[in-house]
């Protein structure tokens, strides 16, 4: 194109030394800063909404959270405010630390990552950083890493949680070479299910606790989470056929209660008071021994309470003024093998829980078949004669 290039033509300053070693200086300070890529978009900024943060600022950014939280971005297009994320920004400076200490040193070590706020995060943005980190690492087949994902706060409902978790799954880098980890909390009373769900959305791992013990409202119940797989069939690899004692460790190194109806671990998780229930239970149970059956298909118990310490007699059927006929006769025959005729039952039924109803208390098998024994085994009238004394007639004398 026509007029592209001009020349202009003037006479150059005076050379002034100062000023030259002054601008060498500057560059050199210049210089000095961490250069992270050759393109401004690629560095790393810190958008404020009250104050332009400065180079000072920028360059000491140590800690570091997944969660865009604060200082707030000035940009208001979304996907463009958060996308950026350089592997040499300073927050990834701890895993190039641990890498190279594990380099210079003997052993087998394996490394977990867990952005922590990822409750509060975009899940793309979490999988960028998690990546990254990654990237540093280079986990191998023989020394996975572990990506640790929190639901710190539980912010979201299971199923959100789920389609989260599958999302990170999919898209990690080194996928064969990662194990994704879940470590839920339970602040919505849905740490158990977001485990499950996490699990079927493609998850390797769960952490948790005993109990549910943990911050706030607690970790996830690891128990919970095992014996509902320990239900279905699977496996947890985790030993809880003495539920009773390590119930008792865990209050007693503790302190703190386990509450009476927590699952699989709680006094009265495998009890039946109600008539309906007790019954339903009894003739299970005398179905799978005439059956022999190899499955669990008892109603109302979702285990065999054998499996975590439990006995049938003393934990299954529980007897009160709500029980019904067939509990009873099951506690009967259970414990003191009187099988009582079927015409019989309700009578002894009614007996038993009139009983409670007046004691208004529980009754133990001893207390049940005490009832029994005083009303048909030594059974005795409403009134008789113990001892008869006779003394002689005036006829005699």
């Amino acid at each position: 194109p026509t007029g592209a290039i001009s020349f202009v033509e003037r006479e150059a300053a005076a050379y002034d030394e100062a000023a030259v070693l002054a601008n060498k200086a500057a560059k050199e300070q210049a210089a000095a800063k961490p250069h992270f890529s050759g393109c401004p978009g690629s560095m790393m900024r810190q958008f404020n909404r009250n104050s332009q943060v400065n180079a000072e600022t920028e360059d000491s950014a140590a800690g570091h959270t997944a969660s865009p939280v604060a200082p707030e971005s000035q940009l208001a297009q979304w996907p463009c405010q958060i996308k950026l994320v350089p592997v040499n920004a300073p927050y990834f400076d701890g895993a190039k630390l641990l890498k190279k200490l594990a380099d210079e040193t003997e052993g087998n070590f394996s490394f977990e990552y867990s952005p922590e706020s990822f409750h509060g995060t975009e899940v793309d943005y979490a999988v960028d950083v998690c990546n990254a980190v990654l990237d540093v690492w280079k986990p191998e087949t023989g020394n996975k890493a572990i990506i640790n994902i929190p639901a710190t706060v539980e912010t979201a409902m299971s199923h959100v949680f789920a389609t989260q978790i599958e999302y990170v799954s999919k898209h990690l880098k080194y996928r064969d070479n990662v194990i994704l980890s879940l470590h839920p909390h339970n602040d919505r009373g849905c740490a158990v299910s977001d485990a499950e769900l996490g699990l079927l959305a493609g998850a390797d791992r769960i952490e948790g606790t005993l109990f549910g013990n943990g911050e706030r409202t607690g970790n996830v119940d690891i128990i919970s989470v095992a014996m509902n797989m320990y239900s279905h069939g699977i496996d947890p690899v985790l030993d809880f056929s003495d539920m009773s004692t390590i119930r008792e460790k865990y209050e007693r190194l503790t302190r703190m209660r386990v509450y009476e109806r927590q699952p699989y671990a709680g006094d009265l998780v495998f009890s039946a008071f109600s008539g309906s229930h007790q019954d339903a239970i009894a003739k299970g149970m005398a179905w799978r021994k005439e059956k022999n059956c190899d499955k669990w298909t008892v109603p109302y118990l979702p285990i065999d309470p054998v499996d975590v310490g439990r006995t049938y007699d003393s934990d299954v059927i529980r007897i009160n003024s709500q029980s019904g006929k067939g509990g009873i006769s099951y506690i009967l025959k259970q414990n003191f093998s009187i099988s009582l005729p079927e015409q019989m039952r309700e009578e002894v039924g009614y007996a038993v829980k009139q009983v409670s109803d007046e004691e208004h208390k529980e009754l133990s098998p001893q207390w049940v078949y005490e009832i029994f024994e005083g009303k048909y085994i030594d059974y005795s009238p409403n009134f008789q004669i113990c001892l008869l004394y006779t003394s002689p007639s005036p006829r005699d004398a």
